[in-house]
């Protein structure tokens, strides 16, 4: 058994290999070409000298894309005092919306947590898809863990109207107690 240089990648390997193992360049001295025929696909190798160029292309295509995404953050009009522009404040935070109560904390035996709990919709829009997160303290009130759930996601939540939410999880030792906060939501004019 002798060893022979594949012509494409130059690679070292037996030739008795039907293919070069590195860049599958097949040999017509041992596998007998079959003619093409319409049903038998002709499968076409990259050579890998493509693939460098091509990964330096698709790399300034997102760098482009992020920067374009980027721009119109950093490229916001300076208002001054004699501008014409009014000025509209942020709108208020998802919690604004909402009153929340926790109705009860505890864990059981096995070592698992439950936070039952309920919010009120105090606007006067209706909401749907109100996310809960669920803060949890230990006895110096330095936060511990997270969690966080669903209020209402499939129907809405009315002006006035309530709903309830509840947290089922692994407990850890040191969570003492917990703090629940509506932090997004879609309003429903």
């Amino acid at each position: 058994m002798g060893l022979i240089t594949c012509p494409d990648c130059g690679k070292d390997l037996s030739d008795q290999a039907p293919t070069c193992s590195n860049c599958g360049r097949p040999f017509k001295d041992t596998q007998p070409q079959a003619p093409p025929t319409q049903a038998q696909p002709q499968v076409i190798k990259k050579s890998s000298s493509n693939s460098g160029c091509i990964g330096i292309i698709f790399g300034l295509i997102i760098l482009v894309v992020i920067g374009y995404s980027f721009r119109s953050c950093f490229s916001s009009s300076s208002i001054s005092p004699d501008s014409s522009s009014t000025y509209s404040p942020p709108p208020p935070t998802p919690a604004s919306h909402f009153t929340i109560k926790t109705n009860k904390f505890s864990t059981d035996e096995y070592g698992y947590y439950e936070v039952v709990g309920e919010i009120k919709n105090i606007d006067a829009v209706s909401f749907r898809f109100v996310h809960v997160k669920a803060t949890f303290l230990n006895k110096a009130s330095v936060v511990v863990g997270e969690d966080t759930t669903y209020a209402c996601a499939e129907d809405y939540i009315l002006p006035g109207g309530t709903k309830s939410f509840k947290f089922m999880g692994q407990s850890k030792p040191d969570y003492n107690s917990v703090r629940c906060e509506v932090t997004s939501c879609d309003s429903v004019k």
